[in-house]
Order: C-alpha cells, then sequence, then structure tokens
C-alpha cells in the first residue's frame, strides 16, 4: 500500500478503471493486427519484394527504382531482411509502427482529456482500415507512424523547446516522407498549424518567417526532394475508380461499413457534419489546431485530387488523414459523453457499434486473408501428374508475379511453367487457367466453362476468395478433356 499518494495495490481503489480498460483496448490493438499477419502475401507486397531485390545498396532504392511502388523506408527494410521464407517477417516493421499508432493516438487524446483519449485508442485499435495496412508490408503504417509522432512533436517544437526536440521532428518529416508521399497531407497541416501558432503570438511578419525556417527550414528541403523524386516516378497502373466511388468506399471503411453505397452515403454526409462541428468547436477550445485538422483531413487531399489528378486512386491514399478524423470524432464522442448518463450510454453504444462493423471486416481478413494463393498453388500441383505444371491466367503482370512468387514453395519435383497470351497467343493452352478480380469489386461467381478463341475448353474447379479492398479473388479452370 502506497498510503502517501492514496493509492492501495490490493485494495479498495488502485486502479484506474479506465487506464485498466485502456490497457486492454491497446493490447486487443496489438492482437488484431498480430492475427491479421498471418495469410498470403499478395500483389502489392510481391511487387516491393521484387524491387527490393533489384538493388544493391540504399542508394540505388532512390535512384534506381523509380516505380511508384516502391515506397523507400519499406524497400530499405525489405533489402536488409533479405531473403526470408517466413514471409510474416517482411510486415514487421508495418506491425510494430501500426501498433505504436493506436499508443500515440492514445496519448494524443490525452491531451484533450481522459475520456478522449480512451476513445481515440478504442476508434484507432479497432479500425479496419489501420488493422488492415498495419499488417501488410508496405509504407503505409510507418506514414501514419510518423504523421502522428511529427503531430505531437510540433507542438513543443513551435513553442520553441530544446534543439533535440526539433531535431526528432525534423527525423519524423524525413522518415515520413520516406514512408509513403501521401504524408504530405500531415505535413501540409503540420505547416499551416505552425504559421497560424506563430502570427497569433503577435509576431511581426520577420520574425514568422525566421521561426518558420527554424522550424520547417530543413523539413521543406526534404519535401522539395520528395517532390522532384514523385515527379520522376513511373505509375505502375491499376484499376479506373471515379473520385466520388474512391472517396466513399474510404468513408465507408473508416466506419467499418459492408460494402452497399446507400449506408456510405450517409456515413460521408455525417462524416462531413462532424468533421465541420468539430473544427467550429476547435476553434474555441483548441484555438490552433482546427487548421491543421482542416487542412489534414479535407484541404491537401482535394489540392492532390484538383492539381495532381491522379492517374489510379485507392482509400489508402487517404490513410495519413484517417487517424487524425478519428482524433475528432473521439473529442464528439468524449463530448457527447459528458452529457449526463444519456450521453454515456450512447457514446457507449456508438464504440460498440463502431467495435462490431470493424470486426466484422477484420473477420473476413482472417478467414480469407488478401487471399489464397498458396493453397491455390498447392491445389494445382496436388492435381497435376508430372513434374511440370502449365499455368496462364487473364492479366500477366498480376498473377505471374503471385505465381513465382508461390512457385518457390511447392513441393520437390513441381515446375511451373508459366504462358503468357492465354486467350490471345492462339498456340497457347496451359492445362490451369487462372481468373482473378479484385477483393473490392462485386462478387460475381465463376462461369462453369469457358472456350479460348482457339477452341480449348476449360472447367472450372475451385475459387479462393480475399477480403477486400488488398487482394484478388482467383478462380481455378482445368482444360477439359
Amino acid at each position: 500500500m502506497d498510503s502517501s499518494h492514496g493509492k492501495w495495490i490490493f485494495g479498495k481503489s488502485v486502479w484506474d478503471p479506465l487506464l485498466v480498460l485502456s490497457l486492454v483496448v491497446l493490447l486487443a490493438a496489438a492482437a488484431l493486427r498480430l492475427a491479421a499477419v498471418f495469410n498470403d502475401f499478395w500483389l502489392d507486397e510481391i511487387w516491393s519484394w521484387h524491387l527490393s531485390r533489384l538493388v544493391a545498396s540504399p542508394v540505388e532504392i532512390l535512384t534506381k527504382l523509380t516505380q511508384d511502388n516502391n515506397h523507400p523506408l519499406n524497400t530499405f527494410y525489405l533489402w536488409a531482411l533479405g531473403e526470408q521464407r517466413s514471409w510474416e517477417l517482411y510486415r514487421l516493421l508495418s506491425l510494430i509502427t501500426g501498433i505504436a499508432s493506436v499508443g500515440l493516438m492514445g496519448r494524443i487524446g490525452k491531451t484533450y482529456g481522459r475520456t478522449e483519449s480512451f476513445t481515440a485508442l478504442v476508434l484507432g485499435g479497432f479500425s479496419y482500415l489501420l488493422v488492415l495496412y498495419s499488417s501488410e508490408a508496405r509504407g503505409y503504417a510507418p506514414a501514419v507512424f510518423f504523421a502522428l509522432a511529427g503531430f505531437s512533436l510540433a507542438g513543443g517544437t513551435a513553442m520553441g523547446k530544446r534543439p533535440l526536440h526539433r531535431g526528432l521532428f525534423w527525423l519524423t518529416v524525413l522518415l515520413g516522407l520516406l514512408s509513403h508521399s501521401t504524408y504530405i497531407f500531415a505535413y501540409s497541416g503540420l505547416l499551416a498549424w505552425s504559421a497560424l501558432r506563430l502570427m497569433k503570438r503577435g509576431n511581426r511578419p520577420g520574425e514568422v518567417v525566421a521561426e518558420m525556417l527554424k522550424m520547417h527550414g530543413i523539413p521543406t528541403v526534404f519535401l522539395a526532394a520528395d517532390l522532384l523524386w514523385l515527379h520522376s516516378l513511373s505509375i505502375g497502373g491499376g484499376p479506373e475508380y471515379a473520385v466520388s466511388d474512391v472517396i466513399l468506399e474510404t468513408v465507408q471503411f473508416t466506419f467499418g461499413l459492408p460494402g452497399n453505397r446507400w449506408p456510405a452515403v450517409f456515413a460521408c454526409l455525417a462524416a462531413a457534419t462532424l468533421l465541420t462541428w468539430e473544427l467550429w468547436a476547435s476553434r474555441r477550445e483548441i484555438p490552433d489546431q482546427w487548421i491543421f485538422y482542416l487542412t489534414t483531413i479535407l484541404v491537401a487531399p482535394a489540392l492532390m485530387l484538383i492539381a495532381g489528378k491522379p492517374e489510379v486512386l485507392f482509400p489508402r491514399y487517404f490513410l495519413v488523414c484517417v487517424p487524425f478524423f478519428l482524433l475528432l470524432l473521439a473529442r464528439w464522442l468524449a463530448r457527447v459523453s459528458g452529457r449526463g448518463t444519456g450521453g454515456k450510454v450512447l457514446c457507449a453504444s456508438l464504440l460498440l457499434l463502431y467495435c462490431f462493423c470493424n470486426l466484422l471486416l477484420f473477420s473476413d481478413l482472417v478467414r480469407y486473408g488478401r487471399g489464397g494463393y498458396s493453397m491455390a498453388m498447392n491445389s494445382i500441383a496436388r492435381q497435376t501428374e508430372g513434374e511440370d505444371i502449365t499455368i496462364g491466367s487473364d492479366h500477366d503482370f498480376r498473377n505471374r508475379m503471385i505465381v513465382d512468387f508461390y512457385s518457390r514453395f511447392l513441393p520437390p519435383g513441381k515446375k511451373v511453367v508459366y504462358l503468357p497470351g492465354t486467350g490471345i497467343r492462339p498456340e497457347v493452352a496451359p492445362e490451369w487457367i487462372i481468373l482473378h478480380r479484385l477483393g473490392m469489386d462485386p462478387a460475381s461467381p465463376p462461369v462453369p466453362r469457358f472456350l479460348l478463341p482457339n477452341g480449348r475448353g476449360y472447367v472450372f474447379k475451385e475459387v479462393f476468395p480475399s477480403s477486400t479492398p488488398s487482394g484478388f479473388w482467383w478462380y481455378l479452370y482445368r482444360k477439359a478433356n
């Protein structure tokens, strides 16, 4: 017992119930992310791994790999790890930064209040989008972590803390940009926040410029270098989606809603209303931060869509914005909770509903993973007599890269021969054909059989599903006798 502080180790009042619940939520968040690690690599991860095998030094990651699937920090990690048969190890960087991001959300929430801290932990810990990309060997989870870390450091840096503090802030900017270029959304917010704080102190314009250079001079050099590097990249391509559909899907996944358009539309309207309300409230309660949230969540992404006109667009490109929207949502829920018993019941009900919806999506991720490619390849190997396995598909780039990756793990005595041009070159008639569709596309049953233009017939054998939005469904067809 520590009576001087009024605390007991085994007594009436030791543990702060909210602190205990927060630790339980953090452990649950870590468990969800760890469980999501143990499934198959999908195309984008294999592609990143393949790129890391093409370089001989870290410098070549930035100079040789001029392809947008190169997320430099993640590519460096894959390169440093080398050849591993357990591909789950390649996801360790994302796993660690993903779990740490949940802790940072709780820490940032604590600056607003204890309830805000707990709700931020719940929202971040059970977010399907954050769980998904915290268990995927790409640069999105590190980018989120360094965005949150930079936000935590920026307030103190703007207040003129020690040079070490400023150096840590510079490091988060550098590593954030190296993680993924969508970190720019968060850094744009940090720039706007710093400028507003300095101007509101009553500084003269020259003093504002001097302080901005002291805090952001080196990071803006990093930013300029990143923009030049981005300009040199080639786009790997992908299916084209309307901007409105991608925005709706982003909101849908942020709330954990099922793949139905109308709930997503209503959720989008609710998100816009909540964002407007909280930004207005923030102007009174935290007078400077509102501009950070507005810029990061809305202004910077909108400018990217208008000025950049990206060739391909996915919900993951807005992942850096998601934890900051969830922090605003945590503030709103805490405000609701503070309005008596009814408010507490409503807040708890909304949190439970949020967790339930996100866990439904998570259950598909655990059940199907990002595709069943290793099972499909082993099934093909078991059913094929002889040594050579001939495979074709409806998309040579996507499916061939996956087939080549998993061919390394087939039983001894089996050799895969991939035949490109299936359905185009009349002489190509592999024993097996793989048809695929993206996990986020609407489900459609496979046709029972089809003919190639050369007259060869194929019969459906098996389907291997995938969760959404990462991964492909694979449909296996075998040449008919």
